[in-house]
């Protein structure tokens, strides 16, 4: 990879990827802190934290709920999970670890956000 995305991607292998994560909220929080004081932060945390556990959700195939739309695809991908190499196997397994670590992170650094968003619109901007 080359120019912006390669050097970002070397950048989250150099810190790893909640430093990484982490680093992009604050970036984000500063703005929504700006506009909508600490209730920005909050509503910001939640939203990263949403995000990292529908990608947890969502890992192995879209999630089955009222709408059967996707009954189809699912049946398709676990027959294709039956017919896989060993090889092929690893390879989703190492894709499902990467992405694993992908939501972990957004987790915590939405949930640390949404802590210090709540604390700071509790304690901060609820008295003035």
């Amino acid at each position: 990879m080359k120019g912006w995305a390669g050097a970002m991607t070397r950048l989250a292998r150099t810190i790893g990827v909640h430093g990484f994560c982490g680093g992009l909220a604050v970036l984000a929080a500063v703005p929504a802190y700006w506009i909508l004081g600490w209730l920005g932060v909050g509503m910001l945390g939640t939203l990263i934290a949403f995000v990292g556990f529908r990608l947890e959700l969502e890992e192995d195939g879209p999630v089955i709920g009222a709408n059967t739309q996707y009954s189809e695809l699912y049946t398709e991908l676990f027959r294709r999970r039956q017919t896989m190499t060993s090889a092929e196997r690893a390879e989703k397994w190492a894709e499902t670890r990467a992405l694993r670590r992908v939501a972990n992170a957004l987790k915590w650094v939405g949930l640390v956000l949404l802590a210090i968003g709540g604390y700071g619109f509790c304690f901060y901007q609820i008295p003035q």
